[in-house]
């Protein structure tokens, strides 16, 4: 049920425009993003291959060498004042052809990141000392991707593949969708806090229930965790979340399944940039037997239990124009800090369950890029 993110993609370049004070770039327009690439290497109307921001590429790769120095990973940039998001190659960096809006990551390996907080499962394997052979086949990626499952196993499983993922669509995927969705005038809008996402699952078996605990790709092995588990799980249990999850599915003989998800954020996570002392997890997703529900649905079921925090609603008009937009999310300050930028926003319409998208601050991830 879970879809993987379509990092690397065929789009069709729309238009190239110039930038001021600059002679050899220009800006590519692909469908809402735009990227800075060298003069004379694209035309309009050409086909490429476009790379999202937080893709993570093969440097092992000859054609992506010239990625070293962020280990891969690509990042918004800003060149002669014009931001840049995302990465254009040329068609010739694949070996087969490709129709336009096909999904190449595979082919390319291309990989999302994980921010740091998430891959301390493997990091702490890492620091070990290894053997010479160990060392020697670590240099080949089928050998990396194989001790990366093992290590995940012995962590915890896999994420459970009855549940969706948590990645909103990004608007500049879908302007024209954006765009109605806008002109509805029927959503509303949430701060996308930065913080390590989480979900948190019931289910019924029989006359009892099982309980699990995800970061964003696994489930949590709630018997023997880690260091950087312990802070998922003891967040958990402080809520008092299991015990709830299990009153509503009791209330409700009907429903076999209950899921929350959010952002867990605070102390010793993603490097605490919201300066607080203790650990939060601020909730976006309730979904019933498979089905996301609305926010209404969602406030009054948690009316009762006040500890529950949902993400913070903000009172702000958008246009639907991209441009537009993102100088406004650019201008927009946190309502959980208000010295920090804010580093987005999620867009829903107010009833239905499927629209959703985000719309990151650019000056945020420039700044908090690490």
């Amino acid at each position: 049920m879970s879809e993987e993110r379509k990092l690397a993609t065929i789009r069709k370049i729309i238009e190239l425009s110039s930038i001021e004070n600059a002679d050899n770039i220009l800006l590519a327009t692909i469908d809402g993003w735009k990227c800075v690439v060298k003069k004379d290497e694209f035309k309009v109307g050409d086909l490429c291959v476009y790379f999202e921001i937080d893709s993570v590429v093969d440097i092992t790769n000859k054609t992506f060498e010239f990625m070293k120095e962020t280990k891969g990973r690509v990042k918004i940039r800003k060149f002669r004042g014009q931001f840049s998001s995302g990465l254009i190659m040329p068609l010739d960096v694949l070996k087969k052809k490709h129709n336009l809006g096909d999904d190449v990551t595979a082919e390319l390996n291309v990989e999302k990141y994980i921010p740091p907080a998430e891959r301390v499962v493997y990091e702490r394997e890492t620091k070990r000392k290894h053997s010479r052979f160990y060392k020697f086949f670590m240099k080949f990626k089928w050998f990396r991707d194989w001790q990366k499952k093992r290590l995940l196993k012995q962590a915890g499983s896999g994420f459970p593949t009855w549940i969706r993922k948590t990645d909103e669509v990004r608007v500049q995927n879908e302007p024209e969708k954006y765009k109605e969705l806008i002109e509805t005038n029927d959503y509303y809008v949430t701060e996308k806090i930065d913080g390590s996402s989480i979900t948190i699952w019931m289910k019924r078996k029989g006359k009892k229930f099982d309980f699990g605990i995800c970061s964003r790709n696994r489930g949590l092995n709630l018997k023997h965790s880690g260091v950087n588990d312990t802070i998922f799980i003891k967040t958990v249990e402080s809520l008092n979340i299991k015990p709830i999850l299990q009153k509503l599915l009791q209330e409700s003989p009907l429903n076999n399944n209950i899921v929350l998800q959010g952002e867990l954020w605070g102390v010793a996570l993603t490097k605490n940039k919201y300066g607080k002392s203790e650990q939060y997890i601020s909730f976006f997703n309730l979904l019933i037997n498979g089905i996301r529900q609305n926010r209404l649905t969602t406030l009054s079921s948690f009316k009762d239990y006040k500890d529950l925090l949902l993400v913070p609603t903000l009172d702000v008009k958008l246009t639907g124009d991209i441009e537009e937009d993102l100088k406004i999310v650019n201008n927009y300050k946190s309502t959980i800090d208000s010295k920090s930028n804010i580093e987005g926003f999620v867009i829903r319409n107010n009833l239905e369950t499927t629209w959703s998208y985000k719309l990151l601050s650019q000056t945020y991830m420039l700044k908090n890029g690490d």
